[in-house]
């Protein structure tokens, strides 16, 4: 950590990184008298700084992008040298990080995102079990995932049914009329030993613990919305397009607030969508601005 110049004196120490380390840095720059405070965003490692500075400083998260050094020799000491001299010519423009309910909103948010590429990759894996048996009936149905015949079918399989006579009864009828009663039939005749009835138990169960943490995530997330931002969200929801959802992950990833952004075109650049000035022998680069917590 570099706090700065006082009286062209330079104070250096190096600290920790567990929180009574963060509490130390914390009261030395309060008796340091430090108003201001920059640091590099860099994964996921600024947050608890963050978390523990925010009350008493003002901060600013700077994409390392914008401040990286010319190539040469460098140390965390120099970058600390120059990130603070950066600061104090107000050369750094903090990237926009939302205040604590939209923090707690944007988890929730993105672990939804998350758990449905999970869901995604178990389904999958789930067809792939099926299809390895020689059980086709995903063939012959929309929303693998959440067709309600196809997870019968799997669930009475894995109790011990093995009858394709059967187990098209539990199909849904529409299925049967579009397809043919017979084809229906036969793409349930598979040959399973116990080993794959244990692989489609373990696909059922983690898909069952999954759609689980996700309804959680999603009650949560609308708790949080309707307690705090409401008229927010309503407003969302007029935009032809725009459902419940991604109206409270609208206002997660970029707040209630638009000064933050000054202009639009600021945030078009936070999100990663308006090109760079990328230039040379008239040869044009692919990369955007952003900048994003």
């Amino acid at each position: 950590m570099y706090i700065g110049r006082t009286r062209q004196k330079k104070s250096e120490k190096r600290y920790g990184t567990l929180t009574p380390d963060l509490t130390t840095i914390r009261d030395t720059l309060v008796s340091h008298d430090c108003g201001s405070i920059a640091m590099e965003s860099t994964g996921i490692y600024w947050m608890p700084i963050w978390h523990v500075l925010e009350s008493d400083f003002s901060l600013k998260p700077a994409n390392p992008y914008f401040i990286h050094q010319l190539p040469g020799r460098k140390s965390d000491v120099k970058d600390a040298h120059w990130i603070a001299e950066c600061l104090q010519k107000d050369l750094i423009k903090g990237s926009f990080v939302p205040e604590g309910v939209l923090q707690e909103m944007r988890q929730f948010g993105r672990q939804c995102f998350r758990l449905t590429k999970n869901l995604v990759r178990i389904e999958q894996q789930l067809d792939n079990r099926l299809q390895r048996c020689n059980i086709r009936l995903s063939n012959y149905v929309s929303n693998q995932g959440n067709n309600v015949s196809l997870r019968k079918v799997i669930g009475t399989i894995i109790q011990g049914e093995r009858d394709p006579y059967k187990l098209v009864q539990l199909v849904h009828g529409r299925t049967k009329n579009k397809h043919g009663h017979q084809v229906i039939t036969d793409s349930l005749d598979g040959v399973l030993n116990q080993t794959d009835i244990e692989m489609l138990k373990q696909c059922m169960e983690q898909l069952d613990l999954l759609e689980k943490q996700q309804a959680a995530c999603l009650n949560h997330l609308e708790e949080l919305a309707d307690q705090y931002y409401a008229r927010e969200i309503s407003l969302l929801c007029t935009i032809p397009g725009i459902q419940m959802y991604s109206a409270m992950c609208i206002l997660s990833e970029i707040g209630n607030d638009m000064n933050a952004f000054g202009k639009a075109s600021h945030l078009v650049g936070w999100a990663g969508l308006r090109p760079r000035n990328d230039e040379s022998l008239a040869k044009y680069g692919s990369s955007c601005q952003f900048g994003y917590h």
